[in-house]
């Protein structure tokens, strides 16, 4: 039997009339898809872990569930406090983000120019600098080896690489820096689910 995860927000709400609302939608999800490997609330523990940790945003209280639920725990829940941010900050924000979609896009594009390139050689074989296995370039789907899955870039390609990293991560720590400065109004989100056996 396999996993899925199921999270749903709910927002303004207290915790009690969270836990409320938590019960009423398990209630409906046994009532809908049954009790046992329905991939919902339906399969897991009966109650609600109420954790105590501090999130910048639902999308980091997401994943810290997702990391740390088990599919039979009960659901955990999470309240997340943000500003809401003014429309001239959220519109940057929304643009800085679509910057860093774009670098991480250019990091797949140079992987997949790289093998594109690869089969226009007119050398016929690659070598693994890791596990020495010699292949035919034809044999080469992506910029790994399929052998040992060691990088088949060469130390200036993955220097190119690691630049674009970089670049990356100092656009993203700019969005999280944009993020924290919003003003405006505050918005509570409870961030309740986990993963459950379907």
């Amino acid at each position: 039997m396999g996993a899925t995860n199921y999270i749903i927000n709910y927002k303004n709400l207290t915790e009690k009339q969270m836990r409320e609302r938590v019960v009423t939608d398990t209630e409906q999800m046994q009532y809908e898809e049954g009790c046992s490997y329905s991939g919902t609330w339906a399969s897991k523990a009966y109650g609600i872990n109420i954790i105590n940790k501090k999130f910048n945003s639902t999308q980091e209280a997401e994943d810290y569930i997702l990391d740390n639920n088990d599919k039979w725990d009960c659901v955990d829940a999470v309240l997340v406090q943000y500003k809401a941010g003014t429309d001239k900050q959220n519109e940057k924000i929304k643009l800085e983000k679509s910057k860093t979609v774009e670098i991480k896009n250019s990091i797949m594009d140079f992987h997949k120019n790289w093998t594109k390139k690869l089969k226009e050689r007119n050398s016929k074989t690659i070598s693994c600098s890791s596990c020495k296995t010699r292949f035919n370039k034809e044999q080469i789907r992506n910029s790994f080896c399929p052998q040992c899955n060691h990088s088949l870039l060469s130390a200036t390609d993955t220097k190119k690489v690691d630049k674009i990293k970089e670049k990356a991560e100092k656009q993203e720590l700019k969005v999280k820096s944009l993020i924290a400065k919003r003003g405006g109004k505050t918005v509570k989100t409870w961030v309740v689910g986990g993963w459950c056996s379907c």
